[in-house]
């Protein structure tokens, strides 16, 4: 049966009154979807008879039955859904392999020659050599002794339903799994972390990853029968995590796997037999480094070590811009994280926050404890007030490191314990477009600098209307060199990056209000704005780069905000806050 074309069962006959046929069809898989669901048969005039449909859940079939009341000539469908190797299955489906099956029909009770077909569900497996996915294998071909890294293995398994090679999964696919053992041989020395690698994987069945012979000897991947995932579950491939334990070696090394990996698995055809699946993929090779590499990134660049930093709210084109409501506690300043893709962890990291004059920083959220953060379970710090006064301490991560006086941040300095090879927070941006606590960040792993903006700079001269503060995040590693890109000459690893937001006066919040007709080709990918752009709290927009001194005409700012740069294709009217009444006057509106 070719499930990629349409399939109907075409029923023609030459009637005359009191005849009854029967078409009974059989499911395709008696426990779920499989290739095919019988569906409705085309209805017939009342002049010319009836048809009515029953399924038989005990033997797995749907009967047409045809009663016809006048002479005609009727030709019917009676149609399938075809489906393919995405679709929903059981775990696993009841008899994989050929199975021979049998459309048979009656006239007047008496069994006509039966329409037989034969089905095949036969899985295809394809799985690929293991590979270093943190860091990527592509970006770092060589790596370093005694560091763990993180590897993926894909079986790339169909579940047979379409033939075809389409909608393989990573993990073996449950639909046809009776019980399935992968062996990995690993390159010398290699040691999985086991613990590392279940948190890694997240498994919500009884799928086991282990290395029973501990350093250098086989990986084990046991997946019981019904484990696995399929495609329409987003299966990810297998990860390991682990290292080479071994002394560094004076020069680059190639270690190559003993032999293939190897995929052993049982399905079980329509007559209830046991059969055994077998498949490979190519042997693992990785490549040591020298144990006197100081340099962690290609080029010597600084690029594998990546800072970003962004402010409260994120507008339409950037997401550095800054709206802030003093009248809020607890408002975010700035958003911070870092990634480390480089091939090295990293145990002597500092990072610094150098606060800006303007902004009163009370507290610093840490990025909470995740699997993208191996290793990392506390930070000491250092952090130096306006006052002079220094705070030390250790924290853990997620905790809320909070001034000690009444006195706002300065300098914020943070020593991690370990910084792993391919560790990396939620990218450092707003999780809203509005002023707002952001508490919609929650279980977000970043930094959060926060606090509120200031009425005067630490020199005590006021804030004003369109003054620009910025914000610098800096990360050094003394242990390691990086190029000078002026010079070319080997120096610490440093890097800087930093955010730049305008202050915006209560007097400058003037708003326009107007509609337009018709949508065009911009406002059509953004349907929440259609209509007239007077938005409530959720759908409001801020213009880029501002930081609101005064929070009484928020609205107006939002509303005006909101409006910049919109096609207008009736006249507009000027809207303008009243700040002495507190209300807003709407001409015309």
């Amino acid at each position: 049966m070719d499930s990629t074309a349409p399939l109907q069962l075409v029923f023609d006959v030459r009637t005359n009154p009191g005849d009854v046929y029967t078409i009974t069809v059989p499911e395709s898989i008696t426990n779920g979807t499989g290739v095919y669901t019988i569906g409705d048969s085309d209805p017939i005039s009342a002049a010319t008879g009836t048809v009515i449909s029953t399924t038989y859940n005990t033997n797995h079939t749907k009967t047409f039955t045809y009663r016809f009341d006048s002479v005609a000539s009727v030709a019917v469908n009676i149609n399938f859904a075809l489906h393919n190797n995405y679709n929903a299955q059981p775990t696993p489906i009841a008899g994989m392999g050929a199975s021979s099956k049998s459309i048979t029909w009656t006239y007047a009770g008496q069994q006509l020659d039966p329409i037989n077909f034969t089905q095949v569900i036969m899985p295809v497996m394809n799985p690929q050599a293991v590979t270093r996915v943190l860091p990527s294998s592509s970006t770092y071909k060589v790596i370093y002794a005694n560091q763990d890294y993180v590897y993926q293995f894909s079986v790339g398994e169909t579940d047979g339903i379409d033939g075809s090679a389409d909608y393989a999964t990573g993990q073996v696919n449950s639909a046809v799994n009776y019980g399935t053992t992968i062996r990995v041989p690993v390159p010398r020395y290699f040691t999985l972390d086991e613990s590392a690698t279940a948190a890694r994987n997240g498994f919500s069945d009884e799928t086991t990853i282990t290395q029973p012979g501990g350093a250098s000897s086989d990986i084990v991947i046991t997946v019981p029968k019904g484990s696995g995932r399929q495609y329409w579950q987003n299966a990810e491939p297998y990860y390991f995590v682990g290292q080479f334990k071994t002394t560094p070696p004076l020069a680059g090394e190639k270690l190559v796997a003993d032999g293939p990996a190897v995929v052993t698995q049982t399905i079980v055809d329509p007559q209830g037999q046991e059969r055994t699946l077998t498949a490979r993929a190519p042997a693992w090779t990785e490549y040591l480094r020298s144990g006197d590499g100081l340099v962690p990134c290609p080029s010597g660049s600084s690029e594998c070590l990546v800072l970003s930093i962004n402010g409260n709210n994120k507008g339409e084109k950037t997401a550095n811009n800054l709206l802030l409501d003093p009248a809020r506690k607890v408002p975010t300043l700035n958003f911070l994280g870092f990634s480390n893709s480089s091939a090295s962890n990293f145990t002597d990291v500092e990072l610094t926050i150098d606060v800006p004059s303007g902004f009163d920083a009370t507290a610093l959220v840490l990025p909470n404890a995740t699997s993208t953060l191996p290793g990392l379970t506390q930070y000491r710090y250092s952090i130096t007030l306006l006052d002079g006064t220094t705070m030390t301490g250790v924290a853990k991560p997620g905790d809320t490191i909070t001034q000690t006086k009444d006195s706002p941040m300065r300098t914020v300095k943070l020593y991690p314990n370990m910084l792993a090879s391919g560790a990396y927070t939620d990218r450092a941006e707003s999780c809203t477009t509005l002023v707002s606590d952001n508490a919609d960040c929650a279980g977000k792993s970043k930094m959060y600098l926060q606090g509120s903006l200031a009425a005067k700079y630490d020199d005590g001269t006021p804030v004003k209307g369109g003054d620009m503060i910025k914000t610098l995040f800096t990360i050094t590693i003394p242990s390691v060199r990086m190029k000078d890109p002026q010079t070319g000459e080997l120096v610490t690893f440093t890097q800087t990056v930093s955010n730049t937001q305008q202050v915006v006066l209560e007097e400058q919040l003037v708003a326009a209000v107007g509609t337009w007709g018709a949508a065009g080709e911009r406002q059509a990918a953004r349907p929440q704005e259609r209509g007239l752009p007077l938005h409530d709290g959720e759908r409001r927009r801020q213009s880029d780069h501002t930081v609101h001194l005064r929070t009484d005409l928020l609205l107006c700012a939002a509303v005006r905000h909101s409006l910049q740069q919109r096609p207008v294709d009736m006249a507009q009217q000027s809207w303008r806050c009243d700040r002495r009444s507190g209300s807003d006057d709407v001409p015309g509106g």
